[in-house]
């Protein structure tokens, strides 16, 4: 090549040259038409030297993994965080290495400073922590009637009482998850435990109706920052491919709340009294609040990047503003994908709150059923919820990856075949190399105007998890290797369409099982109608709970992985929505069974979730469509 292109490094091509010449032939194939891209480019200098002379990164991963300490001011991608002495960092999550030349450092590229043992740790905290919010209001529901009795008030009113946490639990996240973003979860974390405490202390203590409903809202506000704010720990903490799976554990501590809730407070209420329930969600919150004080770590991104003087990738270093802004998620109902999934998303969660609701009242009349024993029959729909939430996040992440390999096999293929004199067999061969270590063929992504000057970002197909040479920005400005084009380049980027994974693919799992909840709801009301047999209309919301909790999982990862930046602000406007409407439909669900029946009644719910199921298709098939015609953005 002559001397005024870059060179791409050949240690890499090299070692596949030595495994076989059939490898090298197909390798060589692919590194050429990549070369062809890169030709029209010019590196510019690291101010630090990182890359060391000319030269373009490889396309070939380093095989050998990182291990021991690392030194601040490692490169990072997306946010993610290396320093010196940090001793989390692991060859576990490595993802890969600085490529450059032979005479460069091997400091690591990595998407975080925790380790795998102590990211389970941190969500293993956070799914306890979630646990609360539905917990307080679950252990509630056996106790109305006691509770109306003994404050001598009337059913209307104490179904106000969940009303009114629904709405806490709606608004409240809103405040915490700007917090958060400018101030760090942890500090949210203790503030609101703290507020939970003392809510459930004055809920204990409540001797009129009117106490009670002001001590439940400051009880739900206090329950509900995990809610948000944990799904954007989860995020600082895994990149998309695992995000999936970690996000199904995470909810899991939400959806046992559901489970033991009515069963403890069933059994509390008939033995010590309907006031323990508040004592022991003190004491829980207490346990939690311990937990998180002595042993959680900060997570968000910015800061612990700050603390340990490390670089970031594709994040500012501070944010844009440090102005807390509670209405800041209403900015993101702009986009018709994220609209749209958040309405579906909330009838989902409506008439599941509706069915809960109801369960009470429908199995004491229907079945006879006492205090206790209406609190064990929320373990059917309980299972269900546990099972589908760990079975839609695996099967999220499990798409996404086939996908990816689809897509990169059949870009190899394209590439070999245009170019020439490589078979598919063989292309296919060096793509399965290519590819070792989750490192992947270098893409150029949307160019970025800086000082006048147009760069490119290079990034991983997964856009976010892998080696990030070029374009390292800081609050600061150019601060890394840059990509400059020429004129010929604008515009034109390299095989960023042919191998990036739609983030639609994230909804697959909710869109083949959106059917599920909806016709067992359809069941669950007619049995009732008809009274059918206890243990078939448990059956029917076993399957309810499963078919929710799969498609929750599944539309809720897709607005994380859209938000990586703010996962915490679209969670929040998430669970806001859906709160707030399931505040609704646990008030209308009681006249609507009084004035239709329990059949018609639940036939509406189930018509309007296959209403929102069709919305998901037109998403899946036009939301990449319109990300790419209104990009999400960071406000």
């Amino acid at each position: 090549m002559d001397d005024h292109h870059p060179q791409v490094p050949s240690t890499a091509t090299t070692s596949l040259h030595e495994d076989s010449a059939r490898s090298h032939r197909a390798t060589q194939s692919i590194t050429n038409h990549c070369r062809g891209h890169y030709e029209k480019l010019e590196l510019e200098p690291h101010p630090h030297g990182r890359l060391g002379g000319e030269g373009l990164p490889s396309l070939m991963p380093t095989t050998e993994p990182a291990t021991g300490p690392v030194e601040a001011g490692d490169l990072v991608t997306d946010g993610a965080l290396l320093a010196e002495g940090v001793d989390d960092v692991d060859a576990q999550s490595v993802l890969s290495r600085s490529i450059g030349d032979e005479t460069d450092d091997d400091r690591p590229v990595v998407y975080t400073v925790f380790g795998p043992r102590k990211k389970a740790f941190i969500v293993v905290i956070l799914s306890l922590a979630g646990v609360l919010a539905p917990l307080s209001s679950s252990m509630y529901l056996p106790a109305l009637q006691t509770i109306e009795d003994e404050l001598e008030t009337t059913a209307t009113m104490v179904s106000l009482t969940i009303t009114v946490y629904m709405l806490g639990l709606g608004v409240a996240p809103l405040f915490w998850a700007s917090i958060s973003d400018v101030f760090g979860r942890r500090l949210v974390y203790m503030a609101s435990f703290v507020v939970f405490i003392l809510a459930c202390v004055g809920n204990a203590m409540s001797n009129s109706i009117g106490m009670l409903l002001g001590m439940r809202v400051i009880q739900s506000c206090g329950a509900s920052s995990v809610i948000a704010v944990g799904a954007g720990s989860i995020c600082d903490l895994y990149e998309t491919k695992r995000r999936g799976r970690a996000l199904g554990f995470f909810f899991l501590g939400a959806l046992i709340g559901p489970v033991i809730g009515p069963i403890i407070g069933g059994y509390v209420t008939s033995s010590i009294g309907w006031r323990w329930t508040f004592w022991i969600l003190a004491i829980f919150g207490g346990i939690v609040l311990l937990l998180i004080t002595f042993v959680l770590p900060e997570t968000h991104r910015r800061i612990v990047a700050e603390k340990y003087q490390a670089r970031m990738v594709n994040l500012p270093l501070k944010p844009t503003t440090w102005v807390v802004n509670p209405l800041l998620p209403l900015y993101y109902l702009k986009y018709p994908y994220v609209a749209l999934t958040i309405i579906n998303i909330s009838i989902l969660y409506g008439a599941l709150y509706a069915m809960s609701t109801s369960m009470p009242a429908n199995y004491s009349d229907v079945y006879g059923l006492s205090t206790d024993e209406v609190g064990l029959t929320f373990l059917a729909m309980g299972v269900g919820n546990i099972l589908g939430s760990v079975a839609g996040g695996n099967f999220a992440d499990f798409i996404l990856a086939r996908k990816r390999k689809m897509m990169e096999r059949e870009f190899a293929m394209r590439q070999a075949e245009e170019d020439g004199g490589v078979s598919s067999s063989d292309a296919t061969y060096a793509t399965e190399v290519i590819t070792a270590n989750n490192e992947k063929l270098i893409n150029l992504e949307t160019p970025t105007s800086v000082d006048g000057t147009t760069k490119y970002h290079s990034a991983g197909t997964d856009g976010e998890g892998a080696i990030q040479p070029a374009n390292k920005f800081d609050a600061h400005g150019a601060t890394g290797t840059a990509i400059t084009a020429t004129n010929t380049m604008v515009g034109e980027p390299a095989a960023s369409a042919a191998i990036e994974v739609p983030k639609e693919f994230r909804l697959t799992g909710g869109i083949l099982f959106f059917w599920l909840m909806p016709t067992s709801m359809l069941f669950y009301g007619w049995f009732l109608h008809s009274h059918q047999p206890l243990a078939a209309t448990l059956t029917i919301q076993f399957f309810g709970g499963l078919g929710m909790t799969f498609i929750f999982a599944s539309y809720s990862t897709y607005l994380v992985d859209i938000f990586t930046t703010r996962s915490a602000t679209i969670t929040s406007l998430n669970n806001s929505v859906r709160s707030i409407w399931a505040a609704v439909c646990s008030v209308i669900v009681v006249p609507m069974e009084s004035g239709l029946g329990p059949g018609w009644t639940f036939t509406i719910f189930s018509l309007l979730q296959f209403g929102g199921g069709l919305i998901m298709i037109i998403v899946f098939l036009y939301g990449h469509r319109w990300r790419q015609r209104w990009p999400p953005a960071s406000k």
